[in-house]
C-alpha cells in the first residue's frame, strides 16, 4: 500500500537492513537479568486469590542472567519443532520489523542529539559532570524512542491481524514488570526477555495456542505504549524526536514524537447485533440515530468531507437521557448495528469505538492521556467512527461537585478541547453519543457542546407495554402456537406503535407549553409581545431565558439552530442508492451536494421555518430546564418519601400502642 509521505521523513529498507542479523540474533536468544517472576500466587500471598498469575520481585540477592527464545516459543505455540504457523510467524516477522524501526528511529535521535559526540567523550573518560549528566539522560531518551517506536509498530500491524478472530480472544495480561531505560539495546533486551516470559508456554502458561500469541503480544505492546507516554514527562531534550516526523516508505504508519499514533490502526470493538425493531419506545431518539447514521455515510473519502456539512444540521455530538432500563444500552448496538450495515453497502470502512472502562487512571495525568488516546480516533478522516459514552456521569461529572477527582477533570477537559477547541477538525464522518441516567450529574459544558437531546423513556403507553411483552412471548408461540393463550388487545397490531417514523416531528407530539414555570412565564410575556415569524419574538425570549438560566448562552442558541436545520434535512435518502450505490456515492462532491440540495428543496415545500424553529426552541429549552432542575426535584422528592414514610411508621405505632 503506497502512501504519500508529505513532509514525513521517509523510512526506507537500506535504513532498515543494517539491523536485521542483530534484531534475528536477539528474537533467536534474548538474555536479562530479571527483576521480578511471573508465578502463581499461594495461600501466603496477601491481596491475591490462590492460582492468580501475578509477578513479584524475585527476592534473589544475586540474580542470574536467564535467557528466552522467541523462535522456539513460536514453534512451542505452533505445536510444530520445525514450522511455525502462519499467526506465529506473523507475530515474529512482526516483532522483527518493529525491532528494526525502533533501533533506527533510536539511532536518528542519537545523530540529532548529538549522542555520538558524547560517546566518543565517554569512551575516553574526558566527560564532565555536566555532560555526564547531559549523556545519561539522552541516553534514556534515545532507549525511550527506540521502546515506543517499536511498540508503536507492534499496535499498528497486530491490531489490524484477523481482527474477528483476535477480538474473541481472552488473554490475562498482568501488567508490565520492568523497563530498562538505560541504554538502546538493554531497553530492548527488557523489552523482549518479557514478553517472552509471557508467551512462553513452558512457565506459567498464560498463553496456549497461536492466537492468544497475537493477542499477548499486542496488549504488551499497547501497555508498554502507555508506559512511555507516562514518562515522556521526565525524560529530556526530547526535542529532537517530537519536532520531526517519520514514516515508513509505502505504508501509513508514521511516528511524530510521542504521540499516541493517531495513524495506527484502531481496531473496531464487537457489539451485539441489534434492531430498532427490537426497542420499544423511544421514538424520537430511534428516528434521530437512524437519520444520523444514513447522513454519515455520505461522507466523501476522496474531498475528506460530508455534503451535509454544506446543508447544515448534521449533530456530531448527541445526548440520550432518561430513567434506568429504557433501552439506552440498545440503542448503542442499534446504532453500531445501524451505521456498521450502511458502511457495508456503500463500501466505507466502519470504526465502533465507545469510551472504555478505564479511562480514569490512578496516576496523575494518567487519565488526560488515556481520554486523548480515545478522542484522537475522531481524527481520523479515512473511516466512518461513532464514539459511544454509556453511563456518561461517571467520567464527565459536574467539576464543581464535592470530591470530583483529578481524573474526571482531566477527562473533561481532554472532551471539551476536542468537540469544540483549536484542534477540533470536523469532517462529518463522525458522532459521540453520550448516554447518561443524571444528566444533571454531567458537567455544565459538557452539557452545552450536546448539540441534541433525547428523552429516553421506553415503554410508556399501553401499547408499549403490549408490544414489550410481544416481543418475549412471540418465540415461545412459534414453538407452540397453542402454548401463549393470551387474549390480544382489540383493535391492536402488535408492534405497529413501534414503526419508524418518516419525520422527526411526528415524535411526541410536539411541544405545547413549557414544564418550567419560570420559562413559562417568560414565554407567555414575549409571546403577548411578538408573533412566532418575527425575529424580536426569539432574540426577547432568548434574553429572557437568559435571566432565568444565567449559563444559557450563544451556544445554545447554535444547538437550537443545528436542530431547525437537522429537520430541514429530516427526509429519507432513496433507498435505491444504498441498493445501487454508484448512483450517488462515487459521484463528485459537487454532484453529490446538488443531488442533497434537490431533495432538501423538496422536503422545505411543506414546512413553515417560523413554525419548526418556534417548536424546536420549545423542545431544547423543555429539555434544558428538566435537567437543570432534576437534582432539585429528586431531592424534593426524596424528602416527600422520607416525610411519607414517618408519617406512616408514626400512624402504625399508634394502632400498635406503642
Amino acid at each position: 500500500m503506497s502512501s504519500k509521505l508529505g513532509s514525513n521523513i521517509p523510512i526506507l529498507e537500506k535504513d532498515l537492513a543494517p539491523h536485521r542479523k542483530d534484531v534475528g540474533s536477539l528474537i533467536g536468544l534474548v538474555n536479562w537479568t530479571p527483576t521480578a517472576q511471573l508465578t502463581l500466587a499461594t495461600n501466603g500471598d496477601k491481596g491475591f486469590a490462590p492460582g492468580t498469575k501475578t509477578w513479584r520481585a524475585s527476592g534473589v540477592a544475586n540474580p542470574v542472567a536467564q535467557e528466552l527464545s522467541l523462535i522456539k516459543i513460536g514453534r512451542a505455540l505452533s505445536q510444530d519443532q520445525n514450522l511455525m504457523t502462519e499467526p506465529a510467524n506473523f507475530v515474529l516477522l512482526t516483532l522483527q520489523q518493529a525491532l528494526c524501526l525502533g533501533f533506527h528511529l533510536g539511532q536518528q535521535y542519537c545523530k540529532a542529539a548529538g549522542v555520538l559526540e558524547l560517546q566518543k567523550l565517554n569512551a575516553s573518560r574526558q566527560l564532565t559532570m555536566a555532560q555526564k549528566e547531559e549523556f545519561q539522560s539522552k541516553m534514556n531518551t534515545a532507549s525511550a524512542v527506540t521502546l515506543f517506536t517499536t511498540a508503536a509498530y507492534l499496535v499498528w500491524r497486530l491490531g489490524a491481524y484477523q481482527e474477528e478472530k483476535i477480538s474473541v480472544v481472552s488473554v490475562e495480561f498482568q501488567g508490565i514488570p520492568q523497563v530498562d531505560l538505560q541504554t538502546p539495546v538493554s531497553a530492548t533486551k527488557c523489552f523482549l526477555f518479557y514478553l517472552a516470559a509471557y508467551l512462553n508456554p513452558e512457565g506459567v502458561g498464560l498463553v496456549k495456542n497461536d492466537l492468544a500469541m497475537v493477542k499477548m503480544a499486542l496488549r504488551y505492546a499497547e501497555a508498554t505504549l502507555e508506559e512511555i507516554k507516562t514518562r515522556q514527562g521526565s525524560l529530556k531534550y526530547v526535542e529532537f524526536f517530537t519536532t520531526v516526523s517519520y514514516q515508513l516508505a509505502e505504508t501509513d504508519f508514521v511516528v511524530s514524537g510521542f504521540d499516541a499514533l493517531r495513524h495506527t490502526v484502531a481496531t473496531s470493538v464487537e457489539f451485539k447485533r441489534v434492531s430498532f425493531d427490537d426497542i420499544v419506545g423511544n421514538r424520537g431518539a430511534k428516528h434521530a440515530t437512524r437519520r444520523l447514521a444514513s447522513r454519515l455515510v455520505c461522507y466523501d473519502l476522496k474531498r475528506k468531507r460530508n455534503p451535509f456539512l454544506d446543508l447544515g444540521g448534521l449533530q456530531t455530538i448527541w445526548m440520550g437521557f432518561g430513567p434506568p432500563g429504557t433501552g439506552k444500552s440498545m440503542l448503542i448496538g442499534a446504532t453500531a448495528t445501524e451505521i456498521a450495515s450502511l458502511c457495508e453497502r456503500v463500501g466505507l470502512p466502519f470504526l465502533f469505538w465507545p469510551m472504555p472502562d478505564n479511562v480514569i487512571s490512578t496516576f496523575q495525568g494518567g487519565s488526560g492521556e488515556r481520554m486523548l488516546d480515545w478522542m484522537k480516533r475522531f481524527l481520523d478522516d479515512d473511516k466512518i467512527v461513532y464514539g459511544s459514552i454509556d453511563d456518561g456521569e461517571n467520567n464527565l461529572e459536574d467539576r464543581t461537585r464535592q470530591n470530583v477527582s483529578a481524573g474526571v477533570r482531566e477527562v473533561i477537559g481532554v472532551f471539551l478541547r476536542g468537540t469544540e477547541g483549536a484542534s477540533a477538525i470536523l469532517h462529518g464522518n463522525t458522532v459521540i453519543q453520550i448516554f447518561t441516567n443524571l444528566p444533571e450529574q454531567l458537567d455544565p459544558a459538557v452539557l452545552s457542546r450536546v448539540q441534541a437531546r433525547a428523552p429516553i423513556d421506553g415503554a410508556v403507553t399501553a401499547n408499549d407495554f403490549a408490544d414489550q411483552d410481544h416481543l418475549w412471548w412471540r418465540k415461545l408461540g412459534e414453538i407452540s402456537p397453542k402454548f401463549v393463550n393470551m387474549r390480544d388487545i382489540p383493535g391492536y397490531e402488535y408492534l405497529s406503535d413501534q414503526k419508524l417514523l418518516r419525520q422527526a416531528g411526528q415524535a411526541n407530539g410536539g411541544i405545547t407549553e413549557l414544564r418550567d414555570e419560570r420559562l413559562r412565564e417568560v414565554y407567555k410575556r414575549v409571546r403577548g409581545q411578538y408573533e412566532i415569524n418575527e425575529q424580536a419574538f426569539f432574540a426577547n425570549l432568548f434574553v429572557g431565558v437568559r435571566q432565568v438560566y444565567p449559563g444559557f448562552s450563544s451556544r445554545d442558541v447554535r444547538n437550537i439552530q443545528q436542530a431547525v436545520q437537522a429537520r430541514v434535512i429530516d427526509f429519507d435518502l432513496p433507498e435505491d442508492w444504498f441498493d445501487h450505490p454508484e448512483q450517488f456515492f462515487p459521484q463528485a462532491y459537487e454532484r453529490k451536494v446538488e443531488m442533497l440540495k434537490s431533495l432538501m428543496a423538496e422536503n422545505m415545500k411543506g414546512l413553515s421555518f417560523a413554525d419548526i424553529r418556534h417548536e424546536e426552541t420549545l423542545k431544547y429549552l423543555d429539555a434544558m430546564s428538566t435537567i437543570a432542575n432534576s437534582d432539585r426535584n429528586r431531592k424534593i422528592a426524596s424528602v416527600i418519601e422520607a416525610t411519607e414514610i414517618q408519617r406512616a411508621a408514626l400512624a402504625r405505632m399508634k394502632e400498635e400502642g406503642t
